[in-house]
């Protein structure tokens, strides 16, 4: 009997987004390879001085918090995700122009 153990995973997300309602990148939108079969999700995002921002268990961010959207910066992402019975995590930043 063989067992697949590899739950490797692509995770896709963009390092620059722009919220103003243009039609283009106005959310910040992370995505995963074909292959990937995710039972949980959880994204954080965090302002530069570490204060959470947003925290949701959908696969996008449109730059608000408050339902303000945030001044241009960097922001801090992470993103939780379960793979079967595997918890695996992404980290990186995002900048966020206006």
């Amino acid at each position: 009997m063989f067992t697949d153990c590899n739950v490797d995973c692509d995770v896709y997300a963009p390092n620059v987004f722009s919220p103003n309602n243009d039609g283009r990148n106005d959310e910040f939108v992370i995505s995963f390879s074909d292959d990937c079969r995710i039972n949980t999700l959880e994204l954080l995002i965090y302002d530069r001085w570490g204060n959470l921002v947003s925290k949701t268990n959908h696969t996008r961010w449109d730059g608000r918090f408050d339902n303000r959207l945030v001044a241009s910066g960097v922001f801090s992402f992470v993103i939780n995700y379960g793979i079967n019975s595997f918890e695996k995590q992404k980290r990186g930043t995002v900048f966020v122009i206006k």
